[in-house]
């Protein structure tokens, strides 16, 4: 996994983000610590440049639906 794309976003992270991103081993796992994280919106925002996965965008609806206000849907290339 050390050359794996994912593993380079990591790396990538990192180098873009030296305060307060640390990695570590324990357990025979490496793990990554990103602080300060202020918020559930912030550590998703982390997560997803991590994943690459896109970013969500706000979903417009005319009446009441499957997204409340403030909800967000991702859409798919």
């Amino acid at each position: 996994y050390y050359r794996g794309i994912r593993f380079q976003r990591v790396l990538d992270f990192m180098q873009r983000n030296p305060k307060g991103v640390q990695m570590y081993q324990r357990n025979n796992a490496l793990r990554l610590r990103v602080e300060p994280v202020e918020d559930l919106e912030a550590a998703m925002s982390i997560l997803r440049r991590l994943s690459g996965a896109p970013a969500p965008t706000k979903v417009a609806t005319a009446g009441p639906g499957p997204q409340g206000p403030g909800e967000f849907a991702v859409e798919e290339d």
